[in-house]
């Protein structure tokens, strides 16, 4: 095995877009606006409510601390309100979280969790414990709050269509994900057409960025493995949800 080979089979990909139901253009509602979904869109000035449902406390502290690198970072007009602790009901909140190891990582995209029934997540973090290393765990919780906040996938951005082996595609994420065809097709193929997309050009270095090896591409064009929000990140929720007020300045 190669040592990219042996890197893949280590990572672990999150699967949001098949997991939230997703369907060819318009048929869930679903719009892209760059790689922020129209429909998915919180709204400016929002307060996001996020409660856990499971995992002990060290550990709901450890999401929150990488989590709000999205409001502190960015300086967008949003918010994140972590419950913790007793005396809150976590039916009440926007965004509900698991610890599921058995189901990977996922989001449900942006304000599509208010279609989920309350009692039931509307994230999972399965790979996320205390002892994962600082750069993984940054990144997962990024990514999917990512999604919670409405981005997609940077890889289905239609700037740069990629041009994808998909037969070693295939092959590879079958090996080390267990996904079926029809998962591999929806989640890694599928972009959006240049008529639903706004603001930026694909970004490399995106969290929303799916690592992608040598291999998988017919033009060599490569990803490594994202931890942090890139400065396209960072732009383009500031653009989608506008600049947070400053008061008494």
């Amino acid at each position: 095995m190669s040592s990219s080979d042996a890197s893949l089979h280590d990572h672990r990909f999150c699967s949001s877009l098949e997991d939230a139901g997703f369907q060819a253009n318009g048929a869930n509602g679903f719009h892209a606006r760059a790689a922020l979904l129209n429909a998915a869109f919180w709204g400016r000035g929002v307060r996001l409510r996020v409660a856990f449902m499971g995992g002990e406390i060290a550990l709901q502290k450890r999401v929150e601390a990488l989590a709000m690198a999205w409001p502190d970072e960015t300086g967008a007009n949003f918010g994140f309100d972590f419950w913790i602790g007793q005396g809150h009901d976590p039916t009440e909140a926007d965004i509900r979280i698991t610890f599921d190891g058995g189901l990977g990582s996922f989001s449900v995209l942006g304000r599509f969790a208010q279609t989920v029934d309350r009692t039931q997540r509307t994230m999972n973090l399965g790979w996320m414990t205390t002892d994962l290393p600082q750069a993984d765990a940054r990144a997962v919780v990024l990514h999917e709050f990512g999604h919670a906040l409405g981005l997609v996938h940077e890889h289905m951005n239609p700037a740069r269509p990629i041009d994808w082996n998909r037969d070693k595609v295939r092959e590879d994420m079958r090996a080390s994900q267990g996904w079926s065809d029809d998962k591999i097709d929806a989640n890694m193929f599928r972009r959006y057409d240049r008529t639903e997309v706004f603001g930026t050009d694909v970004d490399p270095s995106s969290i929303m960025m799916y690592p992608i090896p040598p291999g998988w591409t017919r033009d060599g064009f490569t990803v490594g493995f994202n931890t942090i929000l890139s400065a396209a990140d960072k732009a383009l929720i500031r653009e989608a949800y506008g600049v947070r007020p400053v008061f008494g300045g």
